[in-house]
């Protein structure tokens, strides 16, 4: 095949690329690229575009890495295009939700030709991002709001930016710890149990990260079935929260199943239940002070989900800006330079 794509006779070598832009086979993917960036003919790189954006984000039977998906699409993007290619290459990024395809996706949001599919890709690669990285994506989800003058269109991008918006008030930087259980101790018999993690001196804990839920309808969820599963158990979370200054605050939790907090070492919010997770459920109000907060949740587990959420807002409920959140033990000199 690949020598008939370089034949000199013009139909053998139209019908080796044709040929060739049909192919399942990821190993002709460098050879479609080629022929999609330098064919003279305009009809044969559209061909070899819509190939190489079918090998990376659309046969089922092909998993690249998420660079390697990547990097075809940013090639043919560097080249001179025709609408319909710019298209063709969006709707491929519109299947790689990753900071880098948003950012190759945004300059086509100012073309007019390619200025509707431009905003459907930005808008499907934004609800799919993780929840660390979905911040970024509100800058040009405005601007997707502001060009487009499809109605439908906008509503979409307008309900996806405030959700975004909300979920960013969510801390994800978490480590656990546990779980720990006792023969004979229930989930309401552990809540009241002081365990190692209770005590700020103890050295022997096995902290690890806890990754946010994989939900992207709810992102800021932390699942402790997911990352430690059984009943009749009790596990810890652990963050640091910096504040540029001293100022109140509100908490916000939801838990599977009871919860008990300490913000700098001094409980909070106690409560010794057996319930589902509804975000916001209770309501906290705190004070941080100036620089590093750490912040501690005893999540009790009796059976079936088990997880938690948590938000700082000011104390009427409106957004709290300007918080940072470390998952680990900031470093002395970072304390003090809030860094």
């Amino acid at each position: 095949l690949r020598a008939a794509v370089a034949a000199p006779d013009p139909p053998v070598r139209a019908a080796a690329i044709r040929a060739l832009c049909d192919t399942p086979d990821p190993e002709l993917l460098a050879d479609a690229l080629q022929i999609g960036c330098e064919a003279p003919e305009e009809n044969l790189r559209t061909l070899a575009i819509r190939a190489c954006v079918r090998l990376t984000t659309q046969e089922e039977a092909i998993r690249l890495p998420r660079p390697e998906q990547i990097a075809p699409l940013k090639t043919i993007l560097a080249r001179p295009l025709r609408p319909e290619q710019q298209r063709a290459v969006l709707a491929g990024l519109a299947e790689i939700p990753d900071r880098e395809t948003l950012a190759l996706a945004e300059p086509m949001l100012d073309e007019a030709a390619t200025q509707r599919e431009a905003a459907q890709a930005i808008i499907k690669i934004a609800s799919r991002l993780p929840c660390a990285q979905r911040i970024e994506a509100t800058n040009v989800l405005a601007k997707v709001r502001a060009v487009l003058t499809d109605a439908d269109a906008r509503k979409e991008a307008e309900t996806l930016l405030k959700t975004i918006q909300a979920d960013a008030d969510y801390i994800i930087a978490w480590q656990v710890a546990g779980p720990y259980f006792q023969e004979g101790q229930d989930y309401k018999a552990l809540f009241d149990l002081a365990l190692p993690p209770e005590n700020p001196d103890a050295k022997e804990i096995q902290w690890r990260a806890l990754p946010p839920d994989s939900d992207p309808k709810r992102p800021w969820v932390m699942d402790l079935l997911q990352a430690l599963g059984g009943d009749q158990r009790v596990a810890y979370a652990r963050t640091w929260i910096y504040s540029q200054s001293a100022q109140p605050a509100r908490l916000d939790l939801g838990s599977d199943d009871g919860i008990k907090v300490w913000l700098n070492h001094q409980v909070v919010h106690a409560l010794n239940t057996f319930r589902g997770l509804e975000p916001d459920a209770d309501k906290v109000k705190v004070n941080l002070r100036a620089g590093w907060n750490p912040l501690l949740l005893k999540i009790t587990q009796l059976n079936q989900g088990w997880g938690f959420c948590a938000r700082l807002r000011q104390p009427d409920g409106t957004r709290l800006d300007g918080l940072k959140f470390s998952a680990s033990p900031p470093a002395p000199a970072a304390a003090r330079a809030g860094k």
